[in-house]
């Protein structure tokens, strides 16, 4: 059961210290301190230290490379879940990671991270697939056949709470807060081996579409919640 601290509109209780708190079904307990961008474990959880990404990790992702915002945009904790299942993960070379994505927005734009591509894999000498769990706020997934000029398919798809997006193997991929109001978070399943090729540039197609356009009237609305 996760346990989201933080004091925002989209909590649903309070622990009576003032620090609200929203109850998600995920299986094991785990909590998420939205706040600093740190992931808590409970009994007979495992889980590494947090680790942050910066702004700096997906500037060339954002139409103005230059805009000012917060340091530290998302947080990810790869390899987490029950010490029981533990040893059946490594064997079945299964691994599961969980992220926070901030809230608010970094100039008129969402909360997003690198763009990237699965490389191939020595335990399967192949390219492998992603699945996302949503627990909280919405997601926009966007993925691209190649990371080429012509990009081939070309989807974003809008995902809340509960839902499972898969990213083919070996597609370019990126995971936008599609909520600037409330801090983004989920699951993602990949293999143990997993490696990611950064070195990409999704192509701004994304931006362009109605789905954005929409977005970004979302965002002139709320725009008290931008970071600059």
């Amino acid at each position: 059961m996760w346990k989201i601290r933080k004091q925002t509109d989209c909590s649903n209780q309070s622990n009576g210290s003032g620090i609200k708190e929203k109850d998600m079904n995920t299986g094991f307990d785990i909590k998420a301190d939205t706040d600093n961008m740190e992931f808590i474990y409970g009994k007979d959880v495992f889980g590494p230290i947090t680790e942050k990404r910066k702004l700096d990790d997906i500037r060339q992702s954002l139409s103005d490379p230059n805009v000012d915002g917060p340091e530290y945009v998302y947080a990810v904790a790869m390899d987490v879940g029950k010490e029981k299942d533990k040893e059946d993960l490594i064997k079945r070379n299964l691994l599961y990671g969980a992220m926070i994505f901030g809230d608010g927005i970094v100039g008129e734009e969402p909360v997003r991270s690198q763009g990237h591509i699965h490389v191939i894999s020595p335990s399967c000498n192949a390219s492998t697939c992603e699945v996302y769990e949503i627990w909280l706020g919405e997601a926009y997934i966007y993925m691209q056949e190649t990371a080429k000029d012509d990009p081939g398919r070309c989807y974003a798809v809008h995902a809340k709470e509960g839902d499972v997006v898969i990213v083919p193997p070996g597609w370019a991929h990126c995971t936008i807060n599609a909520d600037p109001k409330v801090p983004m978070l989920f699951g993602a399943w990949c293999v143990r081996d997993y490696g990611f090729d950064y070195d990409i540039k999704l192509l701004h197609i994304f931006q362009e579409s109605e789905m954005m356009r929409s977005y970004l009237r979302k965002i002139k609305i709320i725009k008290k919640h931008s970071w600059s």
